[in-house]
């Protein structure tokens, strides 16, 4: 058995050639890819194993405060002997931090911080009035208290983190973790308003939702029947609050955690500047809509790792798949209604022609027979021979009543001439 083990690792050795460098060197190398890399290699070989494990890599995964936030911690950590196992401890577990108001922790992909802001840690408006919030605790919470609303009309939650703590160079997504109670009221038709920026500057609000399956309500049905506490004394009227926005839009729809909590994306931030102040913030001070039922449980901020950005990717071509398609099956309608159009044209054109008879020869003109002289009545002729004589005295006398009338400046008028006239010669 021994000699079979021996033969394997003078065969991985002579594979590799890893043998030749030092373990160092090994772990210096291993100390550039990410933890979950390390795990994976150190199931290659029996050399890069004992380069895996060892505390030179793994102080790279570990923030160089992690002593710090350490001792600064309520939660008891048990003593590990190696920054490996506490590593694994920390991605896997959080550890409550500043007096129990924040919790911290590793992203298990990257060794990024991670943090979460607890309900007690965030600015609630009337958060202290027993009327309108209450402050409880659950057993799958892991703060001792979270926030339960009451009734309110004017919601706004917003918390705030300074970007100095976090990892550098780092992009970071904040979620807004929560429950609703089954006699929640106001969030499965009314619309939230997030945010994510640096604070004292102005963010653009998105449009999300509390509720995964929203409904659609107009926005002239709600009346506020209450007005709130000082400082906000009067609510904009409902016509003025702007149109809801279209169902078409890009809205964002929470999910359910593994723990049981949804969580609601507020936004992002790429720390850049250690110097600013993130604001993380979710409201509705437009509507004015009754509100209850909203469990907070607080806002966590952590990175965006690659296998988020990649499911975002593929949602979004997965959208641009179905609008091609649905262009597509468009245009191939489209193309069926001007088929149709050309095929009741070419009947109507084909009943058209059908109707329209064609000679194939015009039929020969027949002359009528020439009257007889010897049966021409004399009395019909002398007729004949009056009407000729009176149209040709016709002209001289519209000629005479013409100057008299119009002067000479403009033609006679000349009478018609007739076309057939039977006269004494045919006699």
């Amino acid at each position: 058995m021994e000699k079979q083990k021996g033969e394997v690792e003078d065969d991985e050795k002579k594979n590799t050639c890893l043998w030749m460098l030092p373990e160092g060197c090994v772990a210096d190398i291993l100390a550039f890819t990410t933890p979950l890399d390390v795990c994976r290699l150190s199931l290659v070989s029996t050399s890069l194993n004992s380069a895996a494990d060892s505390d030179s890599v793994w102080a790279k995964f570990l923030p160089s405060d992690y002593r710090s936030v350490i001792a600064g911690s309520s939660t008891p950590i048990p003593e590990f002997p190696s920054l490996k196992q506490l590593f694994l401890y920390l991605s896997h577990n959080h550890i409550l931090i500043d007096q129990g108001l924040k919790s911290f922790s590793l992203d298990k992909w990257t060794g990024k911080k991670c943090y979460f802001l607890s309900a007690r840690d965030l600015n609630i408006t009337w958060g202290d009035t027993p009327e309108y919030w209450g402050w409880t605790s659950l057993p799958e919470s892991r703060f001792p208290e979270v926030a339960r609303l009451k009734i309110v009309w004017w919601l706004e939650i917003w918390g705030t983190i300074r970007a100095g703590i976090l990892s550098p160079l780092t992009s970071y997504a904040a979620y807004f973790v929560y429950k609703l109670e089954e006699d929640f009221y106001g969030f499965d038709t009314r619309y939230m308003e997030v945010s994510v920026g640096i604070s004292g500057v102005e963010s653009e609000m998105q449009v999300a939702y509390l509720h995964p399956e929203p409904q659609y309500v107009p926005e002239d049905s709600y009346e506020s029947p209450y007005t709130p506490p000082s400082p906000y004394q009067v609510f904009a009227r409902m016509e003025d609050l702007g149109p809801w926005p279209a169902e078409s839009d890009n809205f964002t729809f929470p999910k359910l955690r593994d723990d049981g909590w949804f969580e609601l994306e507020l936004g992002e931030y790429f720390t850049g500047n250690e110097d600013d102040c993130i604001e993380l913030r979710m409201q509705d001070v437009k509507t004015g809509c009754r509100k209850r039922g909203l469990i907070v449980e607080g806002i966590e901020i952590r990175p965006c790792n690659s296998f988020s950005i990649m499911d975002t990717i593929l949602a979004h071509l997965d959208s641009i798949a179905r609008e091609i398609a649905k262009t597509n099956a468009g245009l191939d309608k489209l193309g069926s209604d001007i088929s149709t159009i050309f095929e009741r044209l070419d009947r109507v054109e084909r009943r058209r022609n059908s109707q329209v008879s064609i000679p194939k020869a015009l039929p020969q003109t027949i002359n009528p027979p020439r009257p007889s002289l010897n049966n021409i009545d004399i009395s019909q002729a002398n007729k004949c021979s009056q009407t000729r004589d009176l149209n040709e005295s016709l002209p001289s006398q519209f000629d005479q009543v013409q100057q008299e009338r119009l002067g000479s400046q403009f033609p006679p008028i000349q009478a018609p001439q007739p076309k057939f006239f039977l006269t004494k010669s045919f006699l």
